[in-house]
């Protein structure tokens, strides 16, 4: 199997070239290739306090095009098939294929390992894909997907392309203290701050966490607050905001306990104005850079991420896609190829008062917002076809409610789904999650002020269950 083609070397941050805007369903209509969706989040890794969950793939639906098959580990419901038909988004039931049906393995294994078990879905995989070209979408290239590709060359007796890169290139890459490196060497702004190195017992966990303490106490002693963030870690998982000397300890505590990071990346924390996050494409087939999406990455005061706005508001927004530009063009280099996504932070200087942006770490994976930015594509193309006018803003998160159905889901929030005829609405675009009282949704709308009360309603609809 293989990643990509080999690619022309650029590396002079002073050459970047012009980048192109295209739109997702653009990058994947253009591929002669059925994409297999194995979008199995858990492959991401164990982060403490973060719940992953492989249901999580049903919202891989929304990427697919008729061609393509998606596999998931649970049936997905009827009613949510019904509502995107409903939509203009046509999903043929046929090639949904469910790992977990007749499986050894517990539903709860990871997707990849359910998939891999079950001779029956990869037989169904075979019988899909016939003689055509292959490629496997995965949510990241872990060793897993690996696993699972080499399989399905087994099954299917030729060929299987893989989005992504090695495994070991993979994981580099999402490493923060990596990506800052990376950043640095190109010329791209990053944070101010240092990289701490801790030493580590047998069991992972530090042996002395002076380092890291006489880092804080310096930071903290120029701003009076301060950013630990570990070199692994998605979510929020592994940061830690420090906002004044008596929390130091309660901090450290936390850290001292835990087994997953031994770099940090300790610095003053800084005022954002906006969080945008920009997902660029490297094509597999010519190598192609394309920037997909630029959305701001809607934190929470201890930064951790809860869902995506478009369109963003960064002052620097053209500057951060050139930066990711330029950065891409250094993952083809390395034989990278899909999506791709750049955290920057936009700040205002306080002695200049000058707006600047810093790179803030690099996902070598499916992005979150991507799912959003799908639908609001696919939701405009059929606006136009309609003579409709077209969705201006999206704000996609995460909201808590009981468990429900999918129909149950529908019922409670009628009055507040999408509305063709007056461009506006919700979208409960992730049911896989409903069972545990957890759904995704994107809301639509006219600008980031209507999409904002969209979600105020929408939260208010289902915690009142």
């Amino acid at each position: 199997m293989e990643s990509s083609s080999d690619m022309v070397n650029q590396s002079s941050v002073a050459s970047a070239s012009p980048v192109m805007m295209r739109d997702i369903t653009e990058v994947l209509g253009r591929s002669r290739h059925i994409y297999i969706f194995v979008h199995c989040v858990t492959s991401v890794g164990e982060m403490p306090g973060i719940n992953l969950n492989d249901d999580e793939s049903h919202r891989a639906l929304i990427l697919a095009r008729e061609q393509d098959i998606v596999v998931v580990p649970s049936p997905v419901e009827d009613g949510f098939i019904d509502y995107l038909s409903e939509l203009g988004l046509e999903v043929n039931q046929e090639r949904i294929v469910v790992a977990s049906e007749g499986s050894s393995p517990s539903p709860t294994a990871p997707l990849s390992e359910l998939l891999l078990a079950n001779h029956l879905a990869l037989e169904k995989i075979r019988s899909l894909t016939e003689r055509e070209l292959v490629t496997l979408s995965p949510f990241i290239a872990s060793h897993k997907e690996w696993r699972l590709a080499m399989r399905l060359e087994q099954v299917l007796q030729r060929q299987v392309h893989l989005l992504g890169a090695s495994p070991e290139l993979v994981q580099s890459i999402n490493l923060k203290h990596n990506s800052q490196q990376k950043a640095i060497d190109f010329g791209v702004p990053v944070a101010p701050g240092e990289v701490v190195h801790l030493r580590q017992k047998a069991n992972g966990k530090p042996s002395t966490l002076r380092p890291l303490e006489q880092a804080v106490r310096r930071h903290l002693n120029k701003t009076g607050r301060v950013l630990i963030r570990g070199s692994f870690g998605a979510s929020g998982s592994s940061t830690f905001v420090i906002e004044g000397i008596e929390q130091i300890g309660k901090a450290l505590e936390t850290i001292s306990t835990r087994s997953d990071n031994a770099i940090y990346i300790v610095g003053p924390l800084l005022d954002l104005s906006s969080s945008p996050n920009v997902v660029m494409w490297i094509d597999p087939d010519d190598g192609e850079i394309s920037c997909l999406s630029a959305t701001d990455q809607c934190l929470n005061p201890k930064l951790v991420f809860s869902g995506s706005v478009f369109p963003s508001t960064a002052k620097l927004l053209p500057e951060m896609i050139a930066a990711a530009h330029k950065l891409t063009e250094c993952l083809r280099d390395e034989h990278f190829c899909g999506p791709v996504g750049f955290d920057f932070g936009e700040y205002q200087d306080m002695e200049s008062r000058e707006h600047k942006y810093f790179l803030s770490e690099i996902n070598a994976r499916t992005n979150g917002g991507m799912y959003a930015k799908v639908l609001l594509e696919k939701l405009n193309a059929r606006q136009q076809r309609r003579a409709h006018p077209p969705i201006a803003a999206f704000l996609s998160a995460s909201i808590e409610t009981t468990p429900l159905s999918f129909t149950q889901l529908r019922k409670c929030c009628s009055h507040l789904l999408f509305d063709p005829s007056i461009c506006r609405g919700v979208v409960p675009f992730n049911p896989g999650r409903l069972k545990d009282g957890k759904v995704t949704i994107a809301c639509f709308g006219r600008d980031r002020n209507d999409v904002e009360q969209l979600l105020k309603e929408s939260q208010r609809a289902l915690l009142s269950r």
